[in-house]
């Protein structure tokens, strides 16, 4: 005959066990999603770290524009440009030379 007060203690262990497998594994996902070191953290980090690495190339492309600027302005550089010179002294310190006249407009 059978003994169902058995199965019946057999069944309930093993509803234990998978649900509370069933709980470990809700709350391991939920912390594998969620965490400091979830993936969602994860997505937003990797975002970041993208806008970093293109601000970084316009810092190094502004760099490289203004080490050119400069190398122009050094004497001992064989890229002197003596007409840059002539420009940036016209444009900040506002000289002219004695063949050149200037003209002020007022606005109204």
């Amino acid at each position: 005959m059978l003994n169902f007060a058995r199965f019946k203690k057999n069944y309930d262990v093993k509803n234990y066990i998978v649900s509370t497998i069933l709980i470990l594994c809700f709350f391991y996902g939920f912390y594998q999603l969620f965490s400091d070191r979830g993936l969602f953290t994860l997505y937003k980090v990797s975002k970041e770290l993208e806008q970093q690495k293109q601000e970084n190339e316009l810092l190094k492309k502004r760099q490289e524009y203004l080490e050119s600027r400069v190398s122009k302005l050094e004497e001992k550089n064989k890229d002197f440009d003596y007409d840059y010179l002539e420009e940036i002294v016209r444009d900040r310190l506002g000289v002219i030379k004695k063949s050149e006249k200037v003209i002020y407009i007022e606005k109204e």
